[in-house]
């Protein structure tokens, strides 16, 4: 009988390590009082520093958790704001996965690998819940993660660490 789930193959602790350091990122990024203010201004400045010193993160948003839309434009890298910015600004995502689930369970989501509509690149979307200064639900923030870029980041970091450790001996 053929049973793929009972496999693992070299890519699961990948995606594994990658759901972990992802949900770690968003949790502690929903925590900050720049995102918990939910003003704009507030934290535009915060989520393109987040972007900048994480560049496997394809872009990030804080969505109004009454009416499923975006307050914030897709916080992206420079090179692509162009095409994320505006995208999906008026659209209604309080159908989605990730928008229902960190209001179900009040904690971090983290979707399955997928391709992206957008790049068609694998990615992973996640997100979390936005609580206010009376810890009312308010908002969903969410992060898309490019798989490939994250790869590529944490092949990076394991050889620098591979380095320091072979200096330090």
């Amino acid at each position: 009988k053929y049973l793929p789930e009972l496999f693992v193959s070299k890519y699961d602790p990948l995606k594994e390590h990658a759901r972990t350091l992802a949900a770690h990122l968003v949790e502690e990024l929903c925590e900050r009082e720049e995102v918990r203010s939910m003003d704009l201004k507030r934290m535009e400045p915060l989520l393109r520093s987040f972007i900048e010193e994480n560049p496997f993160i394809q872009f990030v948003y804080v969505v109004d958790v009454n009416t499923g839309k975006n307050i914030t434009p897709n916080i992206t890298h420079i090179e692509d704001r162009a095409l994320y910015e505006q995208a999906g600004m008026d659209f209604d995502y309080s159908d989605r996965p990730w928008f229902k689930q960190p209001i179900k369970t009040g904690k971090v989501f983290v979707s399955d690998l997928y391709t992206s509509k957008i790049t068609n690149r694998l990615c992973i979307t996640v997100s979390g819940p936005v609580r206010n200064k009376d810890e009312e639900l308010v908002g969903i923030l969410g992060a898309d993660i490019m798989f490939e870029q994250l790869v590529k980041y944490d092949e990076a970091y394991e050889a620098k660490k591979l380095e320091d450790e072979v200096k330090s001996e």
